[in-house]
């Protein structure tokens, strides 16, 4: 599908549930996709968001489970809760370094997911965004987030390896819940709070 020149907008749930969907070419006029525009869409296997687009919607991408490649607008600021939900194909993805926002539950169920190059200006990591990323072997959180917030690894079961700043404060409940594979882990001296569950299942 090729959308056509001077498009602005798409719409909430606009081609959801298109399960033979393999490719679309967006315009540059393109600036805002919205909630579930892609939802369950089987069969799209890549997309390239252009620059031109400044706002994302949530769930957007969820239930794709053949998306292997993603290129993302280097503009936005923002990536909102549930975009990539069980998007069980997608390998690696790098995001734009204006990112300074990661919503709840991005990246849930990409059991493939190997890697993700997070921005240095990350500043807010939302609740359970990598949960079941049973695939992720290691990552390095920017300096800038202060804690690490309820599930975020939450059954990441190769992920053996992890680097945070020296100003984290606090891990939440289930944060590391279930990662088998995590051998060693330091935490800096300003941690204050770990709570509930945070390591429980780390048989390693």
């Amino acid at each position: 599908v090729e959308m056509p020149d001077g498009l602005t907008s798409i719409g909430h749930r606009t081609f959801a549930g298109c399960s033979s969907l393999t490719g679309i070419t967006l315009p540059a006029s393109l600036k805002t996709i919205n909630n579930y525009a892609f939802y369950n869409c089987k069969g799209l296997q890549s997309i390239e968001i252009p620059n031109s687009v400044t706002s994302l919607g949530s769930n957007m991408f969820s239930d794709c489970s053949s998306l292997k490649v993603v290129s993302l607008s280097s503009v936005i600021t923002e990536l909102p809760g549930s975009i990539f939900n069980n998007c069980s194909s997608l390998e690696t993805i790098v995001l734009p370094a204006g990112i300074t926002t990661i919503g709840n539950n991005a990246f849930e169920g990409c059991s493939s997911l190997t890697g993700v190059s997070m921005p240095l200006g990350l500043e807010s990591i939302g609740q359970s965004v990598f949960y079941g990323c049973s695939s992720l072997t290691s990552i390095v959180l920017p300096s800038a987030i202060k804690s690490i917030p309820y599930g975020l690894f939450y059954n990441c079961t190769n992920l053996a390896s992890i680097e945070m700043g020296d100003d984290i404060t606090s891990i939440g409940q289930n944060a590391f819940y279930g990662c088998k594979s995590l051998e060693s882990i330091t935490l800096p001296e300003s941690v204050t709070s770990i709570k509930g569950h945070a390591f429980y299942g780390c048989s390693s």
